[in-house]
């Protein structure tokens, strides 16, 4: 799962930095600044949720699992963000969709979350990339207190093991938010997402026995999540100034 996260890592930043470089040809011009002061913006977005890792004690079962071992799901949202005139501040909420896996791909839940936070976006607004801070809370409004009760058999190796657990998705997650847009145009821009999600008031506890009488094997902890995602984001009032189409038809000449 580790290396998975970090090859997802890489790819994002070198997509990042490839499309910050392409954009420099439509970078917005200080002449327009004025122009360019959003009131509101919406942004859509698809990427992944890790779960950190579990304690672990006891024996190491199971010996043997099937298909994937990683505690990836997949995560999208689409929001909505208010620019605080005078500020450079934002009010963002939206609606959220993740996948909780669990105990290395035994279990897996949803979650349909209302997300409301916030962002700080230092730079001057005429930059063409936007890097931001900020907090989110989110409240998930299909939770669910399971009792986990399953065996696996794996037949390739005549092996078999059970699992007994309880497990409570979180109601409310909180945690730090870092990003940044990237213009592509005046209106229009890529955005890069990393946070880390704090589960509060939920927890998993599994213990695992196997058919070879091996010590048993208890998993524990919280569903505290990296989520890494992607999308696109537009400003409005909609906008697309000259220096935009320029930009678009030597693009498209440059392809010729």
């Amino acid at each position: 799962m580790r290396h998975t996260i970090y090859m997802l890592l890489c790819c994002l930043c070198t997509f990042t930095v490839a499309m910050a470089q392409a954009s420099q040809r439509y970078k917005r011009q200080g002449e327009y600044k004025d122009d360019f002061t959003p009131r509101w913006a919406i942004d859509a977005h698809i990427g992944g949720s890790a779960v950190a890792h579990a304690g672990i004690y006891g024996g190491n079962l199971p010996l043997y699992r099937s298909g994937s071992t990683s505690q990836l799901g997949m995560a999208t949202r689409l929001r909505a963000e208010y620019f605080v005139s005078g500020t450079q501040i934002g009010i963002k909420a939206g609606y959220e969709h993740e996948e909780l896996t669990l105990l290395k791909g035994d279990t897996s839940y949803s979650l349909s979350e209302i997300s409301l936070g916030g962002r700080w976006r230092p730079a001057p607004a005429y930059w063409w990339i936007q890097p931001y801070l900020g907090a989110e809370v989110l409240w998930a409004f299909d939770t669910e207190r399971n009792h986990l009760d399953m065996g696996v058999t794996q037949g390739a190796f005549n092996y078999a093991y059970h699992v007994q657990g309880q497990i409570r998705t979180p109601r409310f997650s909180t945690g730090p938010v870092v990003g940044t847009d990237i213009y592509i145009f005046s209106c229009i821009a890529l955005q890069v997402e990393y946070s880390y999600r704090l589960a509060l008031a939920s927890h998993y506890h599994a213990t695992y026995t196997d058919n070879r009488q091996g010590n048993p094997t208890t998993y524990h902890g919280q569903p505290h999540r990296h989520v890494l995602s992607m999308g696109l984001k537009v400003d409005f009032p909609f906008h697309f100034t000259e220096g935009d189409k320029r930009g678009l038809i030597q693009e498209l000449l440059d392809l010729y």
